[in-house]
């Protein structure tokens, strides 16, 4: 799986990104600190900071888990030509399992807050020249994030079909109206 980005205006955006909200969280902690606010560093993280937790997060799900020790855990290798893990040792499955839990459980909490803080800038008082930039940018990220998982679904399908079978329960269907 290819997780680099070829487009450049993508990638300035999430250049962009990373560097306004480093540079946003630094004064908004000074600023809330000097305050005396409690829970300060709650206080000083931008929704574009949150937003790229989330994709940190989802990155970190995307990587195949594999064991780099000598101590397999008695686990063999994959030795399928076919599969992107060939020759490596897979982490027990409920490990993974416990590691994608805790993953997607991390990229929710940071969903909240970014909920929170779209709805007070887009409807706030304020001056919408002032606020549209933190907007543009958690957007950005996201809708860059949700691309990349998306291609990362796609590549699964194409890659793994008639190798994998699933079926899909059909609903019976609803009332006609």
């Amino acid at each position: 799986m290819d997780l680099t980005i070829e487009d450049d205006i993508i990638r300035a955006s999430l250049h962009e990104a990373r560097r306004y909200a480093k540079s946003r969280n630094v004064s908004r902690l000074l600023s809330a600190s000097l305050s005396g606010a409690t829970n300060v560093w709650r206080l000083a993280q931008t929704i574009v900071f949150h937003a790229l937790k989330i994709q940190s997060a989802i990155y970190v799900a995307s990587i195949l888990p594999v064991i780099v020790s000598n101590d397999t855990l008695g686990i063999s290798p994959v030795n399928n030509e076919k599969f992107a893990m060939h020759g490596k040792v897979p982490i027990p499955i409920s490990l993974d399992h416990q590691l994608d839990t805790l993953t997607i459980r991390y990229a929710e909490r940071n969903l909240k807050p970014i909920v929170t803080g779209l709805k007070a800038l887009i409807f706030s008082r304020k001056d919408k020249r002032e606020v549209w930039y933190e907007i543009f940018l958690t957007m950005m990220v996201l809708l860059s994030t949700l691309e990349s998982v998306f291609a990362q679904e796609v590549c699964f399908v194409e890659k793994y079909v008639g190798l994998v079978s699933f079926s899909i329960a059909q609903t019976p269907p609803g009332p006609q109206l």
